[in-house]
């Protein structure tokens, strides 16, 4: 049987953590916090404690020592992943032990922040949410009155709401059952209150992301709370996308399409008749976008801050290497964002 002695295990969870993520390839940063690489993260939320020499993210709510940092890391089991400890800092364990026999493992070091595994989005427990759903009073009055986006926009993209958290983990693990709704994404661990719950932060918004195919591929929540943890969250593993797809895939290259930084930036846009799309953050972009952006005519107000100057010049990076480029337009510098100056100007 494969066992690693209690003594061994102590030493190897004593190994700095910090150390350990480096060699993990994690790009950790001055306040020990780095990209969730267990969920798709637009800023840091995986957060290192040198004192306890644990780690927790809370984006997702997922943490625990050194060898459970490996584990979720590299996909391996608690023996593989001490074995892999073992290996990588020359650990001795005296092979005249009987409680203990010799690994072979072999898993190479991951490059920064590329170890991911592959999302296939359960496309019949999505669709179901987003069928099931429907617009909250408080979701109404935040697009409508707050926002003051045209209704007609909000219902021809699909926009829904969720209220009551514990309710919907209800009813959507009674359809689907827990294990499938953990595969989801849709659900996770919460740690401090050892129970399950949704992964949106409620009272929320919920907007469907679909790929070319016109298939549903991920659903974001936007919290609606005043002071939300987290204002915006995708079902663990699941990648994000170019949400409102069908605007560019519809459009020719004289068209203009403007590019928004978040969903609700792109409804404002779209409340004005302009033909638009929404890439949820820096973090979030791909280069394999380019493929359907590369011969349009576009657009972008950028949010006035770090990530929104980010977002335009990688995605203007990218155009250019194809002979196209991004037309930027200047947002005043007392708006945010476009849906506030949309809003005031309303």
């Amino acid at each position: 049987m494969k066992y690693i002695p209690d003594d061994i295990v102590v030493k190897i969870n004593g190994l700095p953590i910090l150390n350990v993520a480096e060699k993990l390839g994690l790009s950790v940063n001055s306040k020990r916090t780095t990209l969730c690489f267990m969920h798709n993260d637009r800023s840091p939320s995986l957060h290192f404690n040198v004192r306890k020499n644990t780690f927790y993210c809370y984006g997702c709510s997922r943490g625990g020592n050194v060898i459970s940092l490996v584990m979720n890391r590299l996909g391996l089991c608690f023996v593989d992943a001490a074995q892999w400890l073992i290996q990588a800092y020359g650990i001795d364990v005296p092979y005249g032990r009987k409680d203990y026999r010799k690994l072979k493992i072999s898993v190479a070091l991951p490059k920064a922040q590329k170890v991911k595994s592959e999302y296939v989005p359960d496309v019949e427990l999505l669709s179901w949410i987003m069928d099931v759903a429907k617009l909250s009073d408080i979701a109404k009055d935040f697009l409508f009155h707050v926002r003051r986006y045209k209704e007609e926009v909000v219902e021809q993209k699909g926009i829904k709401s969720i209220t009551d958290a514990n309710k919907f983990y209800k009813v959507v693990v009674d359809r689907f059952g827990l294990d499938r709704c953990k595969k989801a994404g849709i659900v996770k661990w919460n740690f401090k209150e050892y129970r399950y719950e949704t992964v949106f932060e409620c009272p929320c918004l919920l907007f469907p992301f679909y790929d070319e195919r016109g298939i549903i591929y991920t659903i974001q929540g936007r919290s609606l709370r005043e002071y939300p943890t987290n204002r915006f969250s995708f079902p663990n593993h699941s990648d994000s996308f170019i949400f409102n797809l069908q605007d560019v895939l519809n459009a020719d290259t004289e068209t203009p399409i403007f590019i928004a930084e978040g969903g609700t930036d792109c409804l404002a846009l779209l409340s004005e008749g302009k033909k638009a799309i929404a890439i949820p953050g820096a973090g979030a972009f791909k280069e394999e976008y380019i493929k359907y952006l590369k011969d349009k005519n576009l657009f972008m107000f950028a949010d006035n801050d770090d990530s929104g100057k980010s977002l335009f010049a990688r995605i203007d990076k990218a155009l250019r290497v194809y002979g196209n480029y991004l037309h930027q337009m200047i947002l005043n510098p007392k708006y945010k964002d476009y849906s506030e100056y949309y809003a005031e100007k309303r």
